[in-house]
């Protein structure tokens, strides 16, 4: 089916479809944090069958920038640093691309090795970057995705899923993990990643993405509980 993004410039009271993709080719965002917005104008979208999008006019116009060349599957999520320059995008079955020209260009990282989903991700500069999978692991890499580190000892760690990534700066980020059950929780670090501390979370069915604008600030989205959509707010007590 016909690919569609959609995009707001008046605070949301009105929205303007854009088709993405051909008539069948089904392209669109896969998951949660397909679309990174990098500004009022650069957006990256992570879409399905392997294409990387990209957006200089906020959402009127897309081009495909990766074109099922890497992959073919679905990507989940990407992202990119502060300044727009080194982005990051993660796929199913441990593909993990780069691009060091702000989305020009894609090319592939080495495989952590773990065999899982890479379902979020996140890239701190050209060397230094993490992504999480469906297996519930967690790898670091500290050389442009040429070698990868797994980081256990969490809670969680090793079953599950890590569904989402954010960090606020190079050390305080933010995890969404969920159990088999499912069941939602957030994680925090004050160290890179290298430790993450168990947030209380609110009874959930299971956690999609996380988002942080501070260090003692954070927002989680997920499943519906109860009924309802689930979103929360943490902060420290």
């Amino acid at each position: 089916a016909q690919g569609m993004v959609a995009y707001s410039d008046n605070g949301g009271g009105a929205w303007t479809t854009v088709n993405i993709g051909g008539a069948a080719a089904g392209h669109g965002v896969n998951y949660g944090g397909g679309i990174w917005e990098g500004g009022e104008k650069f957006i990256l979208l992570a879409s399905a069958a392997g294409y990387i999008y990209k957006s200089i006019d906020g959402g009127g116009s897309w081009t495909a920038k990766e074109s099922g060349t890497i992959t073919a599957g679905n990507y989940n999520q990407v992202k990119a640093t502060k300044d727009n320059i080194y982005c990051i995008a993660g796929a199913a079955a441990d593909i993990i691309s780069l691009s060091d020209d702000g989305g020009e260009t894609w090319y592939a990282a080495t495989a952590t090795g773990g065999g899982g989903d890479i379902l979020t991700v996140w890239r701190f500069d050209k060397y230094r970057m993490m992504v999480g999978t469906d297996d519930g692991t967690l790898w670091h890499s500290f050389d442009g995705g040429t070698t990868w580190t797994q980081i256990t000892g969490w809670t969680g760690s090793g079953v599950g899923d890590v569904r989402g990534l954010w960090f606020v700066n190079d050390h305080v980020g933010f995890m969404a993990y969920d159990s088999v059950v499912p069941l939602g929780t957030i994680l925090r670090t004050i160290n890179g990643g290298l430790d993450w501390e168990v947030i209380t979370t609110p009874t959930n069915a299971g956690l999609n993405k996380v988002w942080a604008p501070s260090a003692t600030l954070a927002y989680a989205v997920g499943e519906p509980q109860g009924g309802t959509a689930f979103v929360c707010k943490i902060t420290e007590a």
